[in-house]
């Protein structure tokens, strides 16, 4: 087995884990009628934000960790920003999408209106 093979593999583990703080999360694609529910993290905590100055400023931004490979075979394609996630009830839309390029995206997230 290959490295990327071995890392995808302990991803996974971790990612689908039925115990932690793994939740499913709902995709829904932009223009489709269907729903999927993939395995994933959820995060709400605080991020520092660097505005260019010596001033400390705080930002909460919800945030979903997805496995990539998993959700781009439930999409057949990339996640956009016209796409939404429900998470525990609520429905969010993608404001910044960041593949790591070892298999997880990390995906900040809006409340959709």
């Amino acid at each position: 087995m290959n490295v990327l093979d071995q890392m995808e593999r302990d991803l996974g583990r971790v990612m689908d884990a039925p115990h932690g703080d793994s939740i499913f999360i709902s995709i829904l694609p932009e223009g489709e009628p269907r729903v999927t529910n993939i395995p994933g993290k959820f995060d709400a905590a605080y991020m520092p934000v660097n505005p260019g100055s010596q001033a400390t400023v705080s930002s909460a931004a919800p945030t979903a960790f997805l496995r990539q490979q998993q959700l781009e075979g439930v999409l057949s394609r990339e996640l956009t920003k016209r796409d939404r996630l429900r998470i525990a009830g609520r429905t969010y839309k993608p404001v910044e999408i960041m593949p790591d390029g070892f298999g997880l995206i990390t995906i900040r997230l809006q409340v959709s209106s």
